[in-house]
């Protein structure tokens, strides 16, 4: 009876009123030392997990905002890569990088497709699909501007020439956009194939179809604006750009041009001195 009682006082007691150790049906003291050791490998296991949750446990809800946003990236890509009309100064200049291959007797495809891909893709696109606010007036966030680097990415991985295999450690954002990735290699192959069988355009009827853009555009363009930008390089590179048109083929850069730049630039004993917005007409 007494046994009886100190069980009940014990129970009766507030657990956290109490110095006493819990154990798990043994006591840790009569575990052997490999056990130990087991036992806090799990432990520690079990904390790295909790701070650090398993990159899968994310993949449903990711395979559901890409299938989401599917329709729209890919009519953003096809916008890109599968234009109702190829704009002409593309055909202008990838007609004028089949030429400088062809005068330097470049026949490897792929170096040509390189050419083409970081000259307008890469250079140009890339920038507009990571950047939207550079065209549009926008709040980028930070969640979206993540999210737009994945696109990015993708359309980037679209544009090689490569086809790099990818494994089950590789990162989610490339397993998750790997078929995509390999429609987008189909489609920038068609878009330069597309390209290349489009009537040439010369350089006069380049230079008639800028003169008309300019026209169009000439209340909106910043005559002022461009002429600091203008006057800024030229001070930057003032010296380069004289020794190149001292001795440049054309007889007009190599004397009128040349002359009124100098003038312009007021060069006096090496000393490079800008004229005032007053001072330059336009």
């Amino acid at each position: 009876m007494e046994a009886l009682r100190n069980i009940l006082n014990e129970e009766n007691e507030p657990l956290m009123g109490r110095k006493k150790k819990l154990y798990h049906l043994i006591s840790p003291k009569e575990l052997a030392p490999e056990e130990v050791a087991e036992g806090r490998k799990h432990a520690e296991m079990i904390q790295k997990l909790i701070k650090t949750p398993l990159q899968e446990m994310f993949l449903t809800r990711m395979v559901k905002a890409k299938s989401t946003i599917h329709v729209y990236v890919n009519n953003v890509m096809k916008s890109i890569l599968k234009p109702e009309k190829i704009p002409k100064g593309v055909c202008y200049f990838f007609g004028f990088l089949d030429g400088e291959a062809a005068k330097n007797k470049i026949t490897d495809p792929e170096i040509l497709h390189i050419w083409k891909t970081n000259s307008l893709l890469l250079r140009y696109w890339v920038n507009i699909l990571k950047n939207p606010e550079f065209v549009f007036d926008i709040q980028k966030t930070t969640i979206v501007d993540s999210c737009l680097n994945v696109i990015t990415q993708a359309f980037m991985d679209g544009c090689t020439v490569t086809n790099v295999k990818l494994s089950k450690d590789a990162p989610s954002n490339k397993l998750l956009y790997a078929k995509d990735v390999m429609e987008y290699k189909i489609w920038v192959k068609e878009f330069y194939s597309n390209v290349s069988s489009q009537d040439s355009v010369n350089k006069e009827e380049m230079d008639n179809f800028l003169l008309g853009l300019s026209k169009k555009f000439k209340v909106e363009f910043n005559r002022t604006a461009a002429l600091q930008q203008m006057l800024g390089l030229l001070k930057k590179y003032s010296k380069e750009i004289l020794a190149i048109m001292k001795v440049n083929e054309n007889i007009y850069i190599r004397n009128e041009a040349y002359y009124n730049i100098e003038n312009i630039l007021k060069l006096g004993n090496g000393e490079v001195s800008f004229p005032s917005p007053q001072e330059i007409s336009v």
